[in-house]
């Protein structure tokens, strides 16, 4: 063996294999240690983390958008059309939407199936109706909806004038009431029970329930509960204030002159005390 390359178990050493990059030096400090434990890092984590929004679905939006426009471009026609309808045939005929044009076809259709029968089509109409409004199943339910709703104006009649006690049999009843042949005047024209009375015998209406709060407030006077003595026989009378049922009664009676301003609340006040001196 070549003397150069003669080694001794106290002589040989070898050397530690040196590698050189341009971070040498922080190489050997970042070299991880294999006998230690992994240090695992914890994520932040906030006391009130927010919940995750959902993704918005974009495709969905779209398709009610498209839905949307749909429908009010077919609503817009539909318009459209009503008001082409009703300037043909509003004027001339009655028909102003697209469901009357439909109609009007429908029966005249029926009127030329009726005329290739030789019959007239206005003529059977009017009977069939003739008929169904003198079937006995309709004059019942003809008669039950009528004595329904004189029940009901009756009973509203009687809750404003309950001295009257007013039932109604038939026509002659109403003109038991003051002014009777008026009232069914105005009742024959369109006029509800309560509204014919009151309009006819507004004056009379009105004295009486004025007399009637007078009296409770004399009654009041006497027993002096209400006011302090003025010292004067008139000074009761001029520091009373109309009741609330009376001013509520002038203001229902007088309601038209009220609104077109031929009368006041001092008018009201003014004849309440001048009947309280009578």
């Amino acid at each position: 063996m070549p003397p150069e390359f003669e080694t001794s178990a106290e002589t040989m050493e070898v050397a530690e294999p040196s590698i050189e990059t341009a971070d040498s030096a922080d190489y050997v400090d970042t070299v991880e240690d294999f006998d230690a434990e992994p240090v695992v890092e914890e994520p932040e984590s906030d006391d009130d983390p927010e919940p995750e929004k959902p993704e918005r679905d974009f495709e969905k939006d779209r398709a009610f958008a498209e839905i949307r426009r749909a429908k009010e471009e077919a609503e817009s026609k539909l318009k459209e059309r009503d008001a082409w309808i009703s300037q043909q045939y509003g004027e001339s005929f009655g028909i102003h939407t697209w469901d009357d044009y439909q109609k009007a076809l429908a029966e005249e259709k029926r009127r030329q199936e009726y005329s290739e029968q030789g019959l007239d089509y206005d003529v059977v109409k009017k009977a069939v109706k003739e008929e169904l409004d003198s079937h006995p199943e309709v004059l019942r339910a003809k008669e039950a909806n009528m004595r329904a709703a004189i029940d009901a104006e009756v009973s509203e009649f009687n809750k404003s004038y309950p001295e009257y006690k007013f039932s109604f049999n038939n026509e002659r009843d109403i003109l038991n009431l003051p002014n009777g042949e008026v009232i069914a005047r105005k009742i024959a024209s369109g006029y509800s029970l309560l509204d014919a009375f009151e309009t006819t015998n507004r004056d009379a209406i009105l004295e009486k329930r004025t007399r009637a709060a007078q009296q409770a407030t004399r009654n009041n006077i006497n027993s002096k509960q209400h006011i302090k003595p003025s010292g004067g026989s008139g000074g009761d009378i001029d520091a009373l204030s109309v009741p609330d049922d009376v001013m509520a009664n002038y203001r229902k009676m007088f309601a038209k002159e009220l609104k077109a301003g031929k009368k006041t609340e001092a008018d009201f006040i003014k004849h309440y005390k001048k009947n309280m001196g009578k």
